[in-house]
């Protein structure tokens, strides 16, 4: 849960650094697995949803 507050925190808050790894890290290690579209065609909530499916393969694989 605290990880999803933090990421909701800085999912509301300014783009920072951290948010840019966050963006990065998607497009590079999960954009490419699941062969979608790039990542500038995404919209917020598609790279909302593929952060939380981020931390929910990292917690429960």
């Amino acid at each position: 849960m605290v990880i999803i507050s933090n990421l909701l925190s800085l999912f509301q808050g300014q783009v920072t650094l951290r948010f840019v790894s966050l963006i990065l890290h998607c497009s590079l290690f999960w954009l490419p697995r699941f062969r979608v579209l790039p990542l500038l065609l995404f919209t917020h909530e598609d790279l909302w949803w593929l952060m939380m499916m981020n931390v929910y393969f990292e917690l429960f694989s």
